[in-house]
Formats: C-alpha cells, sequence, structure tokens
C-alpha cells in the first residue's frame, strides 16, 4: 500500500461535522485561531484529526479521506485560522492551516450526540476571491449559491474526477474511490454535485 503524500502547507480546509456543533460554529469569526489536532480518543475513527478552538472546543473534523495526509506531516498538532464562515441554514468553516503548532493544545471535547460527527463536510467551501475553488467556473454573484452546495470536480474531458475537498497552493485536493488526489487547479473544474456537462458548441 502506497503511503499518503504530506500536505502541503498552507492549505485551506472545509470543516466536516459542523452540523452537529452549530451553536459553537456560529460563534466562530474569520480570524478566529484553531489548531488541528490527532484525536485517537474519536470513536468513529482513531485516525481521526479534529479542528478546536483555543480553549479545545471541538468544532469538526478534517475531512476523513485527508488525514492520511496530515498524519504524514509528522505532526500531531497543526496551526490554523478561521478564513471563512459561510452562513446559511447550516453554517460551515474554512480553515487556513499552516505549519506545526507552538506550544500545547488542548485535547477536543467529546462528540455531542451519538451520531457519527465524522460526516463529510455539511457545507462545501468556495475561493477567497469570490470564484470558485478552481478558478474556472461560476464566479461573482454565483459563489454564494457555490459555497451552499456539495462540489465535484471535473476533467477538462468533462469526466468527474470526485469530489472536492480543499485546495492547498495551486493544487485542488479531490475525494475519489476512498483516497485523496492532487491536481493542478488550471487543469480542472469545481462545479456544483451533478451539474449536467455541456456538451462542445459547433459552428
Amino acid at each position: 500500500m502506497t503511503a499518503d503524500r504530506p500536505l502541503t502547507l498552507p492549505a485551506i480546509l472545509a470543516v466536516a461535522g459542523v452540523s452537529y456543533r452549530q451553536d459553537v460554529v456560529r460563534r466562530c469569526r474569520p480570524g478566529d485561531t484553531v489548531a488541528v489536532i490527532a484525536d485517537p480518543s474519536n470513536i468513529h475513527d482513531p485516525d481521526a484529526y479534529a479542528f478546536v478552538t483555543a480553549d479545545g472546543t471541538l468544532l469538526g473534523y478534517v475531512p476523513r479521506t485527508l488525514t492520511g495526509r496530515i498524519a504524514a506531516t509528522g505532526h500531531d498538532a497543526l496551526a490554523g485560522e478561521i478564513v471563512e464562515r459561510l452562513d446559511g441554514e447550516t453554517t460551515g468553516l474554512r480553515v487556513s492551516v499552516t505549519g506545526p503548532v507552538d506550544g500545547d493544545v488542548r485535547p477536543p471535547s467529546a462528540p455531542s450526540s451519538g451520531d457519527d460527527p465524522y460526516q463529510l463536510t455539511d457545507r462545501c467551501d468556495h475561493d477567497l476571491d469570490g470564484a470558485d475553488p478552481a478558478g474556472t467556473g461560476p464566479a461573482g454573484d454565483d459563489a454564494g449559491d457555490l459555497a451552499a452546495q456539495e462540489l465535484e470536480v471535473v476533467a477538462r474531458s468533462g469526466r468527474v474526477i470526485g469530489q472536492y475537498a480543499g485546495r492547498s497552493g495551486r493544487h485542488v485536493l479531490i475525494a475519489a474511490s476512498g483516497r485523496t488526489i492532487t491536481l493542478p487547479a488550471a487543469a480542472v473544474t469545481v462545479r456544483p454535485a451533478g451539474q449536467p456537462t455541456r456538451e462542445p458548441s459547433t459552428v
């Protein structure tokens, strides 16, 4: 089995499982300091990594397809900062993960329900400049609608590669067939899942 490649930092990741912690998530603001820490006591996945606030309050989890790449960095705790809060019926968060944490971090609080808190991101994200994550799809006024939908990554041929999982520099992180792959953002399009593929126009 091939070892996971370390996640290139800094990377912007969506927070999974936020629907279980809306009271806490809705108090978060861009600029708030958070940390990504290993959570071996997680009853659903001992390899999980949690997003926690400075006081150890659990916000959610790193998407399951990226935990191996976080582990491959060799750090049990990584520093981060909330870069965007996506308000709506379910509020979501995007976090910029930057590098190793200086000092100790409190372990995450226990999950608040018996349901799996580690589901794929409840609310997907869009790029900070108002364009889509790959910089090749809808932008401007459409960005708010894009943020509320599950996103998929599509090759230039129109083939769906997998589900959008985040960005790392100029690359898009894609969850596909139980693993995460990385492709240059310029080579793919990110769009709402299930959108019909457009046929090439002919003149």
